[in-house]
């Protein structure tokens, strides 16, 4: 339960601190003129962070997904039935 917890803080802080990184003060740290293989630095920063954000949010949601399987255990509470159970032998 205390993981499934922190799993719950992290999807709300995620976006709160990627939208941070986004912010000009942080923005400005990045805004010189240095290139990062041919790439002006600011764009390398804004991909790389718009990257971490997409790869935390997957990794925390499969974290998630798990979690939440795990409190239902296999009683299989709240789970619909696989689409090939629900058309029949047909």
């Amino acid at each position: 339960m205390k993981g499934n917890r922190r799993a719950r803080d992290a999807a709300i802080l995620l976006p709160l601190g990627g939208l941070l990184l986004f912010l000009p003060p942080y923005v400005q740290l990045f805004d010189q003129p240095a290139y990062v293989f041919g790439l002006p630095l600011l764009h390398v920063y804004i991909f790389c962070i718009w990257f971490a954000g997409i790869l935390l949010t997957a990794l925390l949601a499969r974290r998630l997904v798990v979690r939440e399987e795990e409190e239902l255990g296999d009683s299989g509470e709240g789970r619909r039935p696989p689409p090939e159970a629900e058309e029949g032998e047909g």
